[in-house]
């Protein structure tokens, strides 16, 4: 396959230090552009690649009320969700993600719209809502919502 390379970035948000996540050596590289054969595009919106290279809300919280960690079966992407709640909203929000561009866009973003969100509201977050935040996704990568929306889901079932 040859690809017309427009960037080429490590695929980690904040799981460089995190030695439970490293079980295996693992470093996969995003590659942003077009596969030139066959006419497959493989293109981010700049939504995605702006939660791609300046991720947020990524690190760790410190006794959170829900935790989740998940790894996707078939391309090996991990996410981590921690949240913390008071008054019955999202308070504090953060993700740890290795992975694809998508996935790393997909904590991201999904961190955005929850937090500071009442807990029905971030329950009832749809993963077509996810990828309308993030300008679409490319058929390929649409594996990261269903992560980052899976994550979600199981942090938010431990909290009451």
């Amino acid at each position: 396959m040859q690809y017309a390379k427009i960037a080429q970035r490590n695929s980690y948000a904040g799981l460089e230090r995190d030695n439970s996540l490293w079980w295996r050596d693992f470093w996969h590289h995003g590659i942003i552009g077009e596969r030139v054969s066959k006419g497959l595009r493989l293109s981010y919106s700049e939504r995605v690649l702006e939660h791609f290279e300046n991720p947020r809300n990524v690190g760790e919280l410190t006794d959170a009320d829900g935790d989740a960690r998940l790894e996707h079966p078939v391309c090996g992407d991990i996410m981590r969700i921690m949240i913390k709640v008071a008054d019955g909203r999202i308070a504090q929000i953060r993700f740890k993600s290795r992975g694809c561009v998508a996935s790393i866009a997909a904590g991201s973003c999904l961190t955005e719209m929850v937090a500071g969100k009442p807990l029905a509201l971030a329950r009832s977050v749809s993963r077509e809502q996810l990828v309308e935040a993030m300008g679409g996704l490319p058929s390929a990568s649409v594996h990261a919502s269903h992560l980052a929306m899976d994550v979600l889901r199981q942090a938010l079932r431990q909290l009451p």
